[in-house]
């Protein structure tokens, strides 16, 4: 039994688990389930080290642990390694200090955990009716823009056009390479009587001067209100300021990072792979160019005395990028929603 838990985390280190609230929802109840079966709290203690550096750029995850473990005896623990994430756990050991487990809490704080993922997104949904309806009311169509896949902005606008049946809801959407995830949305959205407007990524201008809005999610807010969220979304803000075309993240408020109080959210670097073919791949072995998988890595000659004139290959894929706050007019969480100006 205790192996489920650890494929979770093996699930959520290679992508197979993907979307902030779903590998946070899925983190915990690894997290809960191991503890059900572990005694030995240096064990557990271990597993919380690998499962939050199984993706160390998402503070959902990070929020969601700290509310399943509050008062329950780790919370001390918890604070010195949010502030040093990415460490071998042999970084770890040394600062491991025996606690008073308290299971009690333990339990109470996972109900509390689930109800708010039971809850957030009917929460998020109404605050995004409650916006739409204050701004866009003359609107008989409105004509929205997003990126990537958000299933928390998806699944708000499926509910816009179920509870604005007057108002006819139409998306425009980019296909968001390398992965595609844009496609997800297409066919959430189609699948709920949506009409979607399918562009590559570089045709997100069309899409922008189109719209009357842009929708985005986010993994990230850090405290001086700058997001995170996929790479494209930076040059759909300043399109979106210069079209003068309001830009809403919609999220849940658990995405807000306060680990940047004292170290900026790292941008991932994703596997080359992702954007490098067969083909491509082909061409670049054809010219005995060496291909190296690390993300963070150059691809370079194929030997590191090759005295060929070729040229050296570098392969950036980064995951995400950022959104400065000022760019953003409206974040809408559970909470409320809050304008940075007016529409």
């Amino acid at each position: 039994m205790k192996d489920i838990p650890f494929k979770i985390i093996e699930d959520i280190r290679d992508l197979k688990i993907q979307g902030a609230e779903n590998i946070a929802l899925n983190g915990v109840k690894a997290l809960f389930s191991f503890i059900q079966l572990e005694s030995d709290l240096e064990q557990i203690n271990f597993f919380i080290i690998n499962l939050i550096n199984a993706r160390i750029t998402e503070p959902t995850l990070r929020n969601a642990v700290k509310n399943l473990l509050y008062k329950t005896g780790f919370d001390q623990f918890l604070d010195f390694l949010y502030d040093n994430l990415g460490y071998d756990i042999n970084f770890y050991k040394k600062y491991y200090k025996k606690i008073e487990f308290n299971k009690d809490r333990l339990i109470l704080n996972y109900n509390k955990v689930m109800d708010h993922f039971h809850s957030v997104q009917d929460d998020i949904n109404q605050n995004v009716l409650n916006f739409v309806e204050k701004y866009y009311k003359h609107k008989n169509i409105l004509k929205i823009y997003t990126h990537c896949h958000s299933n928390t902005v998806a699944l708000s606008i499926i509910n816009l056009k179920n509870k604005l049946p007057n108002k006819k809801i139409v998306v425009y959407n980019t296909e968001t390479r390398p992965l595609y995830q844009g496609r997800i949305t297409a066919l959430q959205l189609l699948d709920a009587g949506i009409d979607v407007h399918h562009f590559v990524d570089s045709g997100m201008l069309y899409c922008i001067k189109e719209c009357d809005i842009v929708m985005l999610g986010c993994d990230a807010i850090e405290l001086n209100g700058d997001v995170i969220n996929k790479i494209g979304s930076g040059a759909i803000s300043f399109l979106a300021d210069n079209f003068n075309k309001p830009l809403a993240i919609i999220t849940d408020s658990w995405k807000i990072d306060s680990k940047t109080k004292n170290k900026k959210e790292e941008i991932e670097i994703r596997n080359n792979f992702e954007i490098i073919d067969q083909e491509f791949k082909k061409q670049l072995e054809d010219r005995n160019i060496y291909i190296d998988i690390a993300p963070s890595k150059v691809i370079v000659g194929k030997y590191e005395n090759d005295t060929t004139n070729k040229g050296r290959f570098y392969v950036k894929n980064y995951a995400f990028e950022k959104i400065r706050g000022d760019k953003v007019f409206v974040l809408i969480t559970e909470i409320d929603f809050k304008m940075s100006r007016d529409i």
